[in-house]
């Protein structure tokens, strides 16, 4: 919204906000309070010299106060956003600071809401949610004056802080929004929007955005985020069943990740093809993936014990009961602490002795419905172990409690495909 406010009028708004008298500021800038009132009230040009003087005295020497400076300070606001984007923070933390004038005016609501939701966009750059928040909070007070580029821009934000405390589909409601204002596709919020798909378990809504995503991302061959992303969809696509396609993805995008030793995404995309060889039944290839991933994730006790925990699927599978035991005794220590973890151990453990009736109970009656509450892509767990009972309970010839089964496994499925 572009405020049309006469340069008196600006000059008493910022007077008045410094809580400075008339008085005062002609005295100190030798001019007759008069004048000065005649200047505010627009009966009286500002000449160049008492203009000079005002600002001086007011601290406004770098402010963008007239309009052509106005016209320069709003180029730069978004030549600052482009440098956000591009991940240039050394640069985008120097343009804030030179940016900051616009503190000075307290009556240009629309630029201090665009100031305020790039500052909130930087600090989130830099991992400080805490103090984004607050920006974001300050932007939101003015929001009404906000442009459609900034209002895009707040709406992925507040996207994106929901999204760091895992607030799934609250994060949803706003990067919708900014979605909706979005004239073409910005391939991060897309691929964030896919991310939060992905983590609900909603994987068929997950590939429609990540797909988009990495037509943005094509023919950047230096793009860390489009090949992480590709990673993602690689599984999304394997959770639906397309094997096929999540194994093409998955032999373009490790090889690429390994040769840019980007370990900390190499290892769950490692983690996440074993899981596809298992799903088709190949549980020695299955091992091997697992085994590099478990190397590159050692010192990450949580990624660690995910990967432990599906390797020891893979050595039931295969019967290998002995090495199961001892992968799920050495990683107990790490997961002590934790519930999630203990339980997926605990899951395992039990697994291997579906001849114990109370291992069985601890499985359909503890495991799985801890894991469909915790939801997201615990359901999927859930579903391996509900499929193994149902195994379980047909081998016993007991129908009814594989009938049981079977209707968890389609209630899941109902909630991941349907969201219902």
């Amino acid at each position: 919204m572009k405020i049309d406010i006469p340069l008196g009028e600006k000059l008493r708004l910022i007077r008045t906000a410094k809580g400075i008298s008339q008085r005062n500021m002609a005295q100190a800038i030798h001019i007759s309070k008069s004048l000065l009132s005649y200047i505010e009230s627009g009966q009286r040009e500002c000449d160049t010299a008492t203009l000079a003087s005002i600002r001086n005295f007011l601290e406004i020497n770098d402010a963008p106060l007239l309009d052509h400076e106005l016209e320069v300070y709003n180029s730069r606001l978004w030549i600052w956003d482009d440098v956000l984007t591009a991940n240039r923070l050394a640069d985008a933390k120097a343009m804030h600071e030179s940016l900051a004038t616009i503190q000075s005016l307290p009556y240009q609501h629309d630029m201090l809401f665009t100031y305020a939701v790039l500052t909130a966009r930087l600090l989130l750059r830099e991992n400080n949610a805490p103090k984004a928040i607050e920006k974001l909070e300050e932007a939101e007070k003015l929001i009404d004056y906000a442009n459609t580029q900034s209002h895009q821009i707040f709406y992925q934000c507040k996207g994106l802080v929901c999204a760091i405390h895992e607030q799934h589909n609250e994060s949803l409601v706003y990067l919708h929004k900014a979605l909706a204002l979005t004239e073409k596709d910005d391939a991060r919020l897309l691929a964030l929007m896919g991310n939060m798909y992905y983590r609900l378990g909603r994987c068929h809504h997950a590939i429609i955005y990540l797909e988009r995503a990495k037509l943005s991302y094509s023919g950047d061959k230096s793009n860390i985020l489009g090949y992480t992303q590709a990673a993602t969809l690689a599984e999304c696509y394997a959770l639906v069943g397309d094997y096929s396609l999540a194994k093409e993805i998955y032999s373009n995008v490790i090889p690429i990740l390994h040769s840019m030793n980007m370990n900390e995404y190499l290892a769950p995309a490692l983690c996440n093809r074993g899981l596809l060889s298992h799903r088709e039944g190949d549980f020695d290839e299955a091992l091997g993936f697992y085994e590099e991933a478990r190397t590159l994730c050692k010192d990450n006790p949580y990624a660690y014990i995910i990967v432990i925990h599906n390797m020891a699927l893979s050595l039931i599978k295969l019967k290998k009961h002995a090495e199961c035991q001892a992968l799920i005794d050495q990683a107990r220590p790490m997961a002590k602490d934790n519930e999630y973890l203990t339980l997926l151990l605990d899951m395992c453990q039990h697994l291997m002795n579906l001849g114990n009736p109370a291992s069985v109970a601890y499985i359909e009656d503890t495991g799985i419905p801890y894991l469909r509450k915790v939801g997201g892509l615990n359901s999927y767990n859930a579903l391996y172990f509900c499929r193994e009972l149902e195994a379980h309970y047909n081998k016993k010839k007991s129908k009814i409690n594989a009938l049981t089964m079977a209707s968890i496994i389609r209630d899941i499925q109902d909630e991941l495909f349907f969201n219902v």
